[in-house]
């Protein structure tokens, strides 16, 4: 009885933990695209310079 209780709460808070993992990654997919943005923009400008 207790294991089947422990493993219902297992399962729930891995069903819980699935919406903010999806999340994280489009937080960590956009923080990635901004830094790529950045590091165009920065050899575009010594592109440039040169």
């Amino acid at each position: 009885y207790i294991l089947n209780s422990s493993s219902m709460v297992k399962a729930s808070a891995l069903s819980f933990n699935l919406k903010p993992l999806k999340e994280k990654l489009n937080e960590v997919r956009r923080q990635f695209e901004e830094q790529l943005n950045q590091m165009s923009h920065i050899e575009s400008r010594v592109a440039n310079r040169s």
